[in-house]
C-alpha cells in the first residue's frame, strides 16, 4: 500500500494532467517551485499546507480532493457516514466568529 506522500503526489499529478498542465506550468500557475511539485508528485516529501492551497487553487479543486479526505472506506455505511462532511466544511468556512472570541 502506498504511503501518504505517494497518494497525495499521485492525486496532484493526476489532477494536473487532467487540467492540461506540465509540472513547470503548474508550478508557475500556483507560484511555487518546480522542485516542490516534483518532489511531492514523486512522493519524496509531503506538501505543506500552503503548497496544497496554491496547487488546489491553480487546479480548481479542493484541498480535500488532493489529500483524499475524508478517508472513505469501501462499505456503503462509510459513504453514509462521510456524506455530510462536505456540507459541514462549507458551513464552517462561511461562519464568522465574533471578534472577541479570538482576540481575548
Amino acid at each position: 500500500m502506498p504511503d501518504q506522500e505517494e497518494r497525495v503526489g499521485a492525486r496532484i499529478a493526476s489532477n494536473r494532467k487532467l487540467a492540461g498542465y506540465t509540472q513547470n506550468g503548474l508550478a508557475a500557475e500556483a507560484h511555487v517551485s518546480l522542485g516542490a511539485i516534483r518532489k511531492v508528485e514523486r512522493g519524496e516529501r509531503l506538501p505543506t499546507h500552503g503548497l496544497l492551497i496554491a496547487v488546489a487553487r491553480a487546479l480548481r479543486v479542493t484541498v480535500e480532493e488532493l489529500t483524499g479526505q475524508p478517508y472513505k472506506g469501501e462499505k456503503p455505511s462509510d459513504r453514509r457516514t462521510h456524506a455530510p462532511v462536505q456540507g459541514i466544511r462549507t458551513a464552517v468556512r462561511r461562519h464568522d466568529l465574533p471578534v472577541d472570541w479570538y482576540t481575548a
